[in-house]
């Protein structure tokens, strides 16, 4: 299998985004690490922090993700680690991505360096309002479905 090339990383990533919104139990995205601060390069990894909504389980949740990240992608390993009640897993694929997601409770949500937000159906990641945090990251079909149904 080839290393990735940024064409499959931000490919992995919208796919990442996609699954994300589609699931019931996330109310929020951000991108976090080099994509966070607009600063990756070649070799950036994807760290995307997902919020998980009140009353619903953190390590379902993440146990559930890990499953679904192992039928996704060509996972080689994985680690699993948590910060407080932020649960961390991160997956070397065979291409060599490294794809880091984080699951918080929303209850503990705190942003402490450069993000931009995916998506945010509770509208409350950022604590600002017209945030220059939110991101350009292509809308995902789960959020051009939601779009449209407002309508």
């Amino acid at each position: 299998m080839a290393i990735f090339t940024t064409q499959d990383r931000d490919a992995t990533l919208g796919r990442v985004l996609e699954l994300l919104e589609a699931d019931s139990r996330i109310e929020a995205a951000v991108l976090t690490g080099s994509l966070g601060s607009q600063r990756m390069d070649r070799w950036s990894d994807l760290d995307v922090a997902s919020v998980i909504g009140a009353g619903e389980s953190s390590e379902q949740v993440t146990d559930d993700w890990v499953s679904l990240v192992y039928r996704e992608w060509p996972v080689a390993h994985h680690y699993e680690t948590a910060f407080g009640s932020t649960l961390v897993r991160g997956f070397l694929l065979e291409t060599a991505l490294v794809i880091d997601l984080a699951f918080t409770p929303s209850a503990d949500l705190s942003i402490w360096a450069p993000v931009r937000v995916a998506f945010d159906s509770r509208n409350g990641v950022c604590p600002c309002s017209g945030c220059s945090m939110r991101t350009t990251v292509p809308a995902t079909r789960a959020t051009r479905k939601r779009t449209r149904a407002k309508r």
